[in-house]
């Protein structure tokens, strides 16, 4: 049967374990240029998350990261949810352990994620 392919139109993603918690990220569509991330690892209670950093062209750091969970689902792909922005406006989440705390009690709350979930699967390359 072999690995998938992609297809037209998908988003190829790449990624790059440097250490097993540090990766480089890096995805696009069919004509439009990569975006980049620099991303690391944090397990929360038995959950995994990455917190994502874009690397602008220019070198400098923006000042909001990314925020997602992933897992494998039972099928065997990769399953992504990305945290919404709109769940942490009103709480506080000033610091890492503030900000653990927050998401280690809401692992179950849907609305602690955006409504849409990724899927993806290895591709042959």
């Amino acid at each position: 049967m072999g690995v998938p392919r992609p297809s037209a139109g998908a988003t190829l993603l790449t990624v790059r374990n440097f250490d097993g918690r540090q990766y480089y990220l890096e995805w696009s569509l069919p004509d439009e240029p990569p975006q980049r991330a620099a991303a690391y690892v944090a397990r929360v209670a038995g959950a995994d998350f990455a917190h994502l950093t874009p690397l602008q062209p220019d070198g400098s750091l923006p000042p909001k990261h990314t925020l997602l969970r992933f897992d494998l689902a039972p099928d065997r792909r990769l399953r992504v949810r990305f945290l919404d922005e709109k769940f942490f406006e009103d709480k506080d989440a000033s610091t890492s352990d503030k900000l653990r705390a927050l998401v280690e009690h809401n692992l179950d709350n849907p609305a602690l994620y955006e409504t849409d979930t990724l899927y993806a699967h290895r591709a042959a390359t």
